[in-house]
């Protein structure tokens, strides 16, 4: 019989600012879906991060100085239980949704 799939919130955050770095729970896989980040930038713009555990990037968003918009990401990320991701927001805070599955092996 097949497993039920079922979406999940790994992050959501509101007046995010930093980094932050998640462990892919033990037999589980993570797969990473949809990213959506809002920002108002100050004049010196803003960016964000998403990445894997070897340094590699997945995303990288950028606003420049005093742009206001959200932007998003729709992918396919698949992170097994070895791994590490996470984010990064510099120059503003951002608020920022990270959605995918969690899902066991």
């Amino acid at each position: 019989m097949a497993a039920a799939v079922f979406s999940t919130n790994f992050a959501r955050s509101a007046g995010f600012g930093g980094s932050v770095l998640f462990s892919v729970a033990s037999g589980f896989t993570d797969v990473l879906r949809d990213v959506d980040v809002y920002c108002n930038a100050g004049p010196a713009g803003a960016a964000f991060h998403l990445f894997g555990g070897n340094s590699q990037t997945i995303i990288f968003l950028t606003w420049g100085p005093f742009e206001q918009a959200s932007k998003q990401w729709t992918g396919r990320q698949v992170l097994d239980d070895t791994q590490t991701w996470g984010f990064s927001g510099s120059g503003s805070l951002m608020d920022v949704t990270v959605s995918g599955y969690h899902l066991a092996n």
